[in-house]
């Protein structure tokens, strides 16, 4: 029989978006017809926060304010964004992982 060691990142349940899904045509299509450029965005997740970065890159996004529990990248704001509310964003972008 043969057994998975799972790394500390998935052990923990941190996922991280390492390629730009924004390049995809129907993400930016998204992030276009959204105004994702006129929005603050939030990053609940931040992790290595590129979720925010990659459409920063494409100049897709302008404004944002991403929370974590590790302080990884002085962007991140510590928080514990599960029990946390975050009033006052119009959009978010969150790694979905299933």
């Amino acid at each position: 029989m043969v057994y998975y060691e799972a790394s500390p990142k998935r052990r923990n349940g941190q996922y991280f978006t390492e390629g730009n899904p924004f390049r995809h045509p129907a993400f930016s299509d998204w992030a276009t017809r959204s105004g994702l450029l006129r929005q603050r965005v939030l990053e609940p997740f931040a992790g290595a926060n590129s979720l925010i970065w990659h459409p920063q890159e494409m100049e897709l996004c302008r404004s944002f304010a991403s929370f974590g529990i590790e302080l990884s990248y002085p962007a991140v704001q510590y928080s514990d964004t599960i029990p946390a509310s975050r009033p006052g964003y119009e959009g978010g972008i969150i790694h979905n992982v299933v």
